[in-house]
């Protein structure tokens, strides 16, 4: 249930922005992987230039500092010591943790739906480097000449994002100052987001305190049950 309740959500997602009576012209089938109200936020930008941002300018922001975030291996592209076969971008694991802070930092609709998409359900991965000894240099012959360190990607699966959500706070534009120039705080309530296995294990556990409870009734009520018949 938990991975085709994500599936449907991903879904109604690109169907949602792909349904503009019938057509995708190609402007259209470009805006169409940026999320609706920005410029940054999915595989490429549509913004005419490095300071436009779009109708939710603090989630817009985290999204162009992440894409202009380094080291960073492109699709399909062989760097680092591994090829990306991914139709996207992955970013070094510094990178991605930024964005998800910045994210944090928002802690509004639209940053948390962000977040929930770039790390639940299309679970981007990231990098790290580390440095290995290779051979640098070959002779002619095809033999090693000089051996030196170069940096190795591996690969990561993405953390879960864990979010919380303000009473008060609607869009991105809600992190930018108000009219009297401060910024509103209000208390927050958050909710984890509860893995598959985590929620199998706490079934597995009620099931396990239910027979026990079922267990101890039946042996208050056994003697109480003899006592009846013997007299």
């Amino acid at each position: 249930m938990f991975w085709r309740n994500r599936a449907v959500v991903v879904v109604i997602y690109f169907i949602a922005l792909h349904s503009v009576n019938g057509k995708t012209p190609k402007s259209r089938l470009r805006r169409s992987w940026i999320m609706p109200g920005t410029l940054w936020c999915g595989v490429g930008s549509i913004a005419e230039n490095f300071t436009s941002l779009g109708v939710f300018p603090g989630v817009d922001h985290c999204c162009r500092e992440h894409d202009q975030c380094s080291p960073y291996i492109q699709a399909l592209e062989f760097k680092y010591g591994i090829r990306n076969y991914r139709l996207h971008t992955i970013s070094h694991c510094d990178c991605d943790q930024r964005f998800r802070k910045c994210l944090h930092t928002l802690n509004d609709t639209v940053s948390t739906l962000v977040g929930i998409m770039f790390f639940n359900i299309l679970e981007m991965p990231c990098f790290s480097l580390r440095e290995e000894e290779q051979c640098v240099e070959w002779t002619w012959w095809g033999n090693c000449k000089s051996n030196g360190t170069v940096p190795q990607a591996e690969i990561h699966k993405p953390e879960i994002f864990n979010y919380s959500m303000s009473e008060d706070s609607h869009t991105s534009a809600s992190i930018l100052h108000h009219k009297d120039g401060q910024r509103k705080d209000s208390s927050s309530h958050t909710f984890n987001l509860i893995s598959p296995s985590s929620l199998a294990n706490n079934m597995k556990s009620r099931r396990r305190r239910l027979k026990k409870l079922q267990r101890k009734t039946a042996k208050i009520n056994r003697p109480s049950t003899l006592k009846v018949k013997t007299e």
